[in-house]
Formats: C-alpha cells, sequence, structure tokens
C-alpha cells in the first residue's frame, strides 16, 4: 500500500468512524469497504471531468449506503435533531442547480450546501466528503471539511445525524431562497448559503466588536452575523453580502 491509498484509507475510516459507525462491528467494516468503492468511482471520473455530475452524485450515494439509497433521493421528510431539512420533491431540481453552478462556489460552500439539503436516507456526510475532495482535485490526499462547523455543526452523535450546519430561523430562509432560485453568477455577488457558527460569541449589541464565529475582539465585523472580514470572506467566498430573497 502506498502513502496515498494509506492516506485515503484512513480518511475513509475516519469519516466512517465520524458518522458513528463503529469500526471493530460488521456495520462500519462494511461501510470502509463500500465507501472506499464510491471513492474509486471518483478517483476514475475526476479523470475525465473536474466537477462531478447529478448522476455521478446519485452513484456515490448508491455506493456508500447501497440498501438505504437504492432509490436514489430520499422520498421521504428527513428531520435532524427536530428540525426538518427541505422537502423531499425540491431535491431533484435543488441538488441539479448546485452542481450547474458548481463552477461559482468554492468547494466548501458546495459542501455546506449540499449537507444542508441533505438528499439522501443516509450517507449524506460521507457523499460531502468525496464531493469536497473532489472539486479540491484533492482525492489522491484527502482533507476533512470540518472546521467550518466544528463545535456545533459536524454532528458525531449517530451514523444518521451527519454534517448539517446548525439551522437558524435566518439560515431556514437564506436556504429557501437558495432552493427556489438559481445562484448568481460567479461576476456577481452573493449572499451567505450557510450560516456560520455563532457559538463562540453572540449578543444583540449593534456597537460589539467581537466576531460572532471565531471570537475575536476588537475588529470591525460586518454582515448579518457580525464577523470579521477573515470569516466573512471565509464564508462568502470573498464576495460581499447584498439583499437576496428579502434578507440582508
Amino acid at each position: 500500500m502506498n502513502t496515498s491509498e494509506a492516506s485515503i484509507r484512513a480518511f475513509i475510516m475516519d469519516e466512517v468512524e465520524r458518522q458513528g459507525f463503529d469500526l471493530s462491528a460488521q456495520e462500519g467494516i462494511i461501510r470502509v469497504s463500500w465507501m472506499t468503492m464510491a471513492w474509486w468511482y471518483a478517483q476514475e471520473k475526476y479523470a475525465e471531468r473536474k466537477r462531478p455530475t447529478v448522476g455521478d452524485i446519485l452513484y456515490l450515494a448508491s455506493y456508500v449506503e447501497p440498501g438505504r439509497n437504492k432509490r436514489g433521493f430520499r422520498q421521504m421528510p428527513v428531520g435532524v435533531r427536530g428540525l426538518l431539512m427541505p422537502d423531499w420533491d425540491v431535491l431533484p431540481g435543488a441538488v441539479k442547480r448546485l452542481v450547474d453552478n458548481s463552477e461559482h462556489l468554492t468547494p466548501l460552500r458546495f459542501y455546506a450546501e449540499f449537507e444542508a439539503l441533505h438528499p439522501f436516507v443516509d450517507g449524506n456526510g460521507r457523499v460531502g466528503a468525496i464531493l469536497y475532495n473532489w472539486l479540491r482535485g484533492t482525492l489522491d490526499a484527502p482533507e476533512v471539511p470540518a472546521d467550518m462547523f466544528e463545535g456545533t455543526g459536524r454532528l458525531v452523535t449517530g451514523p444518521n445525524l451527519q454534517n448539517i450546519p446548525i439551522r437558524t430561523e435566518l439560515g431556514e430562509a437564506v436556504r429557501k431562497t437558495f432552493i427556489n432560485n438559481p445562484i448568481q453568477g460567479a461576476d456577481e455577488e452573493v449572499g451567505y448559503i450557510v450560516e456560520p457558527d455563532i457559538g463562540k460569541h453572540a449578543c444583540a449589541d449593534d456597537d460589539c466588536r467581537s466576531c460572532h464565529n471565531c471570537g475575536i475582539i476588537g475588529v470591525d465585523i460586518s454582515g448579518p452575523w457580525n464577523l470579521c472580514d477573515e470569516c466573512d470572506n471565509e464564508y462568502t467566498g470573498g464576495e460581499r453580502v447584498i439583499e437576496a430573497g428579502g434578507l440582508r
């Protein structure tokens, strides 16, 4: 086993374990095998195209959870921590719009929106991890897309509680705007697609000078979540927030 193969296997084992599966039990062992097959598929297709298609995403889902995802996109409502994910009947169109506009999104933003859609019955976190590395061109040396969800959004308490961003009323409205409308072009300013983690520092003080994401104090902050420039750039790809669907 060469260095690349070893790093991929370690990544897959870590990812399966992060989703709540016991690697010493059959349920974990078989899912490592399933995700490995999905990874091989992604590597093969990456040689042909640098951006996945809707068909590729469906194939990946069928590899990581062949039984639960055999019907493709989920056809039932799904809740995470008591909150409903987007309606199942909008998923085909929403995923297609996400794929069609992938060239305008950073890999992290694509990953975040994919996880917010939660398009499959199970395996969304594993599929999202593969897609993130596909878009980054790091399938041979995978990286974990964990930072933006650290502490609150990347759930590890069970196999069906996967990489879902923390949801707020504002975040829900932003997602509905995205689902019902195509993403704007890369040369246009766009709004946040996923709300940041504001668990580090959150208050209602209009004069607050602490970033609500990273907690740094004494800085200029902006946007609907009061972020410092560094965090603002991370969540908007360096583009400024404008009014979208009545939100600013």
